[in-house]
């Protein structure tokens, strides 16, 4: 007889996806007790759930999935101990965040933060996310330096920089790395004012990571001595009881959503579908259903003609994500009677957000290649 898998509320199309292979509970991330799983022979969750022995000791679970790229929220000594299966979805949701931070960049620079040609971007973590960004970077005319003592290690022949090399040269840095609190690569805490002051050039940081890997006090401080002139912060330490202040210090501040494309979040479900299909002997089947914008033809007009390849890739970004919208609502939620709620209903309430890929450029001259070639690589359609 079939068992019972517990879905996260928040998975997108959880059901369709499980629902084959017995029956699906749907659950709040952050109210899942030990006592609700008696029955339960599988659990899907995303970043809000701590999975541990305090969860899932003496209960039947024989499989965890999460629809997330980082695992700092499961205890995978346990799972292994317990001969527990488990998957995650590394590279879901890496176009999302390339986006994210894309459309950063380019508020940034319309304020005059950076300069096309000058300014160079340090990506610490070059994993999927942080591989396209620096991609992605490097279409806007900002100089990149990769760095990931991990990644180095496993592959000894990569072209990665040095973290002295960063700290001479960065004038931004975006953070990309797991969350890991032990070992010789721990992330907890990485980023201090020590670990700051030893840039001398920078200007802005970017974290869409993990709000621990940033001890959030000392970036403040930092930035309000003016050591630092922009902050772009989409996750925070104490979530989702958030400090206004940090907000309130910050160019732009969103509620952890680098990564909420429709795209993203089916690709983590799809991952764990296809995961615990395998698992119970049965052939992957599902496929989600993926919505298209009402309107995803962008049109090069001659108005933008004497506008530079920037000022013109800013415009598209408008329309795949304007990001100050995010940043609005999150503004707008810490002035809730009970901000916590607020930042995990922003969440759960999540619009429709879709990527660069899902949007068509057309009429775009002949004359403007490079331009053509930029947007290419963000990964629009040009036609």
């Amino acid at each position: 007889m079939p068992g019972k898998i517990f879905v996260d509320e928040n998975i997108p199309q959880g059901r369709e996806a499980f629902s084959g292979l017995g029956e699906v509970v749907p659950f709040a991330g952050r109210d899942l007790k030990k006592s609700d799983l008696t029955e339960a022979d599988a659990l899907m969750v995303r970043s809000i759930t701590l999975v541990d022995a305090s969860l899932l000791e003496d209960t039947p679970v024989q499989f965890v999935g999460t629809a997330t790229i980082g695992t700092d929220h499961i205890d995978l000594n346990y799972l292994n101990g317990r001969d527990i299966a488990f998957t995650a979805a590394p590279g879901c949701n890496a176009d999302a965040v390339k986006d994210y931070v894309t459309a950063a960049l380019l508020a940034l620079r319309e304020k005059g933060y950076w300069t096309e040609g000058s300014d160079v971007l340090g990506i610490v973590g070059c994993g999927h996310v942080g591989s396209r960004t620096a991609i992605a970077a490097e279409a806007l005319g900002l100089r990149v330096l990769r760095y990931d003592p991990p990644r180095q290690e496993r592959e000894p022949g990569s072209s990665l920089d040095s973290l002295q090399t960063l700290r001479e040269t960065c004038t931004l840095l975006t953070f990309h790395v797991p969350l890991s609190r032990s070992g010789p690569y721990a992330t907890q805490g990485m980023v201090d004012a020590a670990w700051l002051s030893s840039f001398p050039n920078l200007n802005v940081v970017v974290n869409t990571c993990r709000g621990e890997v940033v001890i959030e006090n000392d970036l403040l401080t930092m930035q309000k001595s003016g050591r630092l002139k922009a902050l772009v912060l989409d996750v925070f330490e104490n979530e989702p009881a958030i400090a206004a202040a940090t907000v309130d210090s910050a160019f732009f501040a969103t509620p952890h959503i680098a990564g909420h494309s429709v795209h993203g979040k089916l690709n983590g479900t799809l991952a764990l579908s296809q995961a615990y299909h395998r698992f119970c002997g049965r052939t992957p089947a599902w496929n989600p259903r993926i919505p298209t914008p009402l309107d995803q033809q962008i049109v090069f007009s001659s108005g933008f003609g004497a506008q530079s390849d920037l000022d013109f890739i800013s415009h598209c970004y408008q329309r795949v994500y304007p990001i100050h919208v995010d940043d609005a609502s999150l503004r707008r939620a810490l002035r809730e009677p009970d901000p916590a709620i607020a930042f995990d209903s922003l969440r759960k309430r999540y619009p429709i957000r879709f990527e660069t890929r899902d949007f068509e450029i057309t009429e775009i001259p002949s004359d403007r290649k490079p331009l053509r070639e930029k947007l290419v690589t963000l990964g629009f359609q040009v036609l």
